[in-house]
């Protein structure tokens, strides 16, 4: 699967990495996913799109927790291009806190 939340790619780019049943996901709905999704009819993958709403109340909460000084314990930190020790991390015995993925830099060209 590729999940391509900042929307920085396009299907025809991602659909090279993917294995036959594999997933393009992207957050944008624009005319590269209609494309896309036209290509995956004569593929053996797959192009979506998913779409998060945000609510009021939700978005007030969590405000209110990070205001409050919510404090969630890390356990370490990833860059994006390090995501196999990333979850590898996440699955060893021992993990104290949250295993973080920093995606700011985006993956390395």
């Amino acid at each position: 699967m590729v999940f391509d939340t900042p929307a920085g790619h396009l299907f025809g780019r991602c659909a090279k990495v993917l294995r036959a049943g594999g997933t393009y996901v992207t957050t944008l709905p624009n005319a590269a996913l209609v494309t896309g999704r036209a290509r995956a009819l004569f593929a053996s993958k797959w192009c979506r799109f998913v779409q998060v709403d945000s609510r009021r109340a939700d978005l007030k909460l969590v405000g209110g927790w990070l205001s409050d000084g919510l404090d969630a314990p890390i356990d370490s930190r990833h860059r994006i291009a390090d995501l196999a020790a990333a979850l590898e991390r996440q699955a060893e015995r021992g993990r104290v806190g949250r295993v973080v993925v920093d995606v700011a830099d985006g993956w390395p060209s």
